[in-house]
């Protein structure tokens, strides 16, 4: 008998293996020139990626340096940095004792981490060009725009963007609004109480142990954050916040979710869409995800959206633009004694932001001259009047065309409500996080939610009376409970806003490309770099900045895990409130007295004397220094509504706990995070508020 495998045990015709049969089929269908490209495609690309693999685990991105393992040999450490779990593995375990590491980004891009602030404030006022990947920039600017002010790297045409952006956020401009903002948070805390009431008669009784439905804090902020939005950057009243006007039952906030106007959904679903399709390594290599044609269930929902988004921008933008020029043309016939009809009830051609949007814009487009009196004041050779408000005090005194033509008006159009996509991105969504984390905070350390309290008390009161003796200062028509009060009034309110996001930063991370080479140290006389060694950070070079890891670490902040508000402000007697401290001033006074520093700290006003061990302790820690807080970035791309966040946030915390207290809804609650596009939200953060 024959051992031949290929020779059947019973004489019969010879057995194939299933080898022979797929070589057998290639050769029959025709298939073996393309499976012999397809094997060496395959080959190669075993080879590039065993190439890159060696690459990544024997050479550091930046030579000097320690560098982190286990990158990714196409996408290095992104994913890493994607997941705030595992930030302290490359910014503290790989760094050198500086806080200096080396990183891979996507592409396998030479970065390299700082993490000592001296070093990040360094690059960051320095350096004003961004590196994205390729992915992001493709899927932000098809939802953003191509001039989205996030996603231009540099150079001439960001400066033009930035400067449009940057007139209408100038310090005075936002602190106009602060009665608007003030209303929004009134509303919000109004709705709160009402909900406090329900609950407590439901529960039969009140306090922290009342049967009151949890909140979704991210949620519930957002309803906050796009009222004022609307109404502070647009002009227009989304009515987010539900009220009992017009004899309607308002919704509990436990149903925040669906309070939320049509438009916002659609806006969120738009930035989760941007994250989905440039972060995500399976869209990469998914056709449908990248080319927007494709009528998939994705793709047409997110035309859906976006149609949504434009047609509402579009028409607020509108209308305020051409209630502008009626107001132009209405100014030009007073002065000829000819009638015109103005702008109709209820339009102000300068009550919002978004004004100083568009006459910054049309400047841009029509390039009018400023003369010297007046920065934004059109020559005599102009065609333009000015509008029925202007005056010298901002943007909104320059002369700008009565009439445009409809492709200028298009392109107004067109331009701002891209600028307003962008803002609405960094404001609404980083604002509600932020908020939460505010929460989250405070819910853990009730001795700050007394002191919120008692300036709150001491500093709205006061507000309240002085804007019933002046009626100008009334936000309200119908007598509602308003003051005229901005952030600076409530300083230690506001440092419990940025206490709260020095420890969970609602954005992830920021990066800078230096445009010249860069030495920095090392280490210290202690550790193997030897006292005084530096390394030398090529031109070119990304450079990673993590602002929550810098804010953690003890070589830039005090007790840096701990959250003590009392950092940013002290107490002092002389003017009976609450101050901003001065670290250089108080530094150099600790050095002189460092003994009789500890006695010489005011004692602040308390509700109770339940906390004063706690207090005490808190009022003894060092000054923070600010040029270490990069919670709004530093340099030239700093955040541009910096001013706007600050005051819409202050105001409401201080709303919220002048008669509520806050806290978890579970007890033994722990805070997860998750990552959406460029920011970090809590995962989920059930609370509850009841009266005091």
């Amino acid at each position: 008998m024959s051992n031949d495998p290929l020779v059947c045990h019973d004489g019969g015709s010879p057995r194939t293996t299933a080898f022979e049969a797929l070589l057998l089929s290639i050769f029959q269908l025709r298939l073996f020139y393309p499976t012999l490209l397809l094997l060496t495609l395959v080959s190669l690309l075993r080879l590039q990626y065993n190439r890159q693999l060696k690459i990544t685990r024997t050479t550091s991105a930046v030579p000097g340096l320690p560098s982190v393992p286990n990158a990714h040999p196409y996408f290095g450490h992104y994913r890493m940095l994607s997941d705030p779990l595992r930030h302290s593995f490359i910014f503290r375990d790989h760094a050198t004792p500086s806080g200096i590491s080396s990183i891979w980004g996507p592409g396998l891009k030479r970065c390299a981490a700082v993490l000592q602030a001296s070093h990040a404030r360094l690059v960051l006022r320095q350096n004003s060009q961004r590196d994205f990947s390729e992915w992001i920039v493709r899927h932000g600017r098809k939802s953003l725009g191509e001039d989205s002010l996030i996603l231009i790297p540099g150079g001439a045409h960001w400066k033009s963007v930035r400067k449009v952006v940057a007139r209408a956020f100038t310090h005075n401009i936002v602190r106009d609004q602060r009665l608007v903002i003030g209303k929004c948070a009134r509303e919000l805390v109004d709705w709160l109480e009402w909900s406090c009431d329900a609950d407590a008669s439901r529960g039969g009784g009140g306090g922290n142990d009342a049967a009151q439905e949890p909140i979704e804090a991210c949620d519930f902020f957002k309803l906050y954050s796009y009222c004022v939005f609307g109404r502070v950057a647009m002009g227009h009243d989304f009515q987010s916040i539900p009220t009992n006007k017009g004899g309607i039952q308002r919704p509990h906030p436990s149903s925040s979710k669906r309070c939320m106007p049509p438009e916002a959904e659609a806006f969120e679903s738009i930035v989760a869409n941007i994250g989905l399709r440039s972060t995500s390594p399976r869209s990469f290599m998914n056709p449908a995800m990248q080319l927007y044609w494709i009528p998939t269930r994705t793709n047409r929902a997110y035309w859906k959206n976006s149609n949504m988004v434009d047609e509402m921008m579009g028409l607020i933008i509108g209308n305020q633009l051409d209630c502008m020029l009626r107001s132009s043309l209405q100014k030009e016939r007073e002065k000829e004694n000819k009638s015109f009809e103005g702008c109709p009830a209820g339009e102000n051609a300068d009550s919002s932001l978004l004004s100083y949007l568009i006459q910054s814009s049309l400047e841009k487009h029509f390039s009018i001259e400023s003369s010297s009196a007046c920065p934004f004041a059109a020559s005599s050779q102009s065609r333009s009047t000015l509008p029925a408000s202007s005056s010298c005090a901002g943007v909104s005194s320059f002369q700008f065309p009565s009439e445009i033509t409809p492709a200028a008006r298009k392109k107004i159009i067109e331009d701002i409500s891209k600028i307003l996509r962008t803002l609405l991105l960094a404001g609404y969504e980083t604002t509600s996080i932020s908020l939460s984390y505010t929460m989250y905070s405070l819910a853990n350390s009730p001795r700050c939610q007394e002191r919120c309290c008692e300036e709150a008390r001491r500093v709205l009161v006061r507000q309240k009376k002085d804007a019933s003796m002046n009626s100008s200062h009334s936000s309200d028509g119908d007598g509602e409970d308003s003051f005229d009060a901005d952030d600076d009034d409530l300083p230690y309110c506001r440092a419990v806003l940025m206490e709260a996001i020095r420890l969970n930063m609602p954005v992830i991370f920021t990066t800078r490309v230096i445009s010249k080479d860069l030495s920095l140290e090392t280490g210290n006389e202690d550790d193997e770099y030897g006292k005084g060694s530096r390394v030398t950070i090529l031109k070119g070079t990304r450079i990673v900045i993590n602002p929550q890891m810098i804010h953690r670490d003890e070589r830039n902040f005090d007790r840096a895990e701990e959250f003590v508000p009392e950092r940013w402000v002290r107490w002092d007697e002389g003017v009976g409130r609450w101050v901003d401290r001065d670290y250089n001033a108080e530094a150099k006074k600790s050095t002189e007295h460092a003994s009789s520093l500890a006695s010489s700290i005011a004692t602040p006003p308390s509700l109770s004397s339940k906390y004063t061990i706690e207090n005490s302790q808190a009022d003894c820690i060092p000054a923070a220094n600010p040029a270490n807080f990069f919670a709004f970035s530093d340099g030239a791309r700093n955040c541009v509504g910096r001013r706007l966040a600050l005051l819409e946030s202050t105001l409401l915390i201080a709303e919220l706990f002048r008669n509520l207290c806050v806290g978890f809804a579970d007890k033994d609650f722990q805070l997860v995070k998750k990552v959406s596009f460029v920011t970090v939200r809590p995962s989920s953060l059930p609370i509850k508020f009841w009266k005091r």
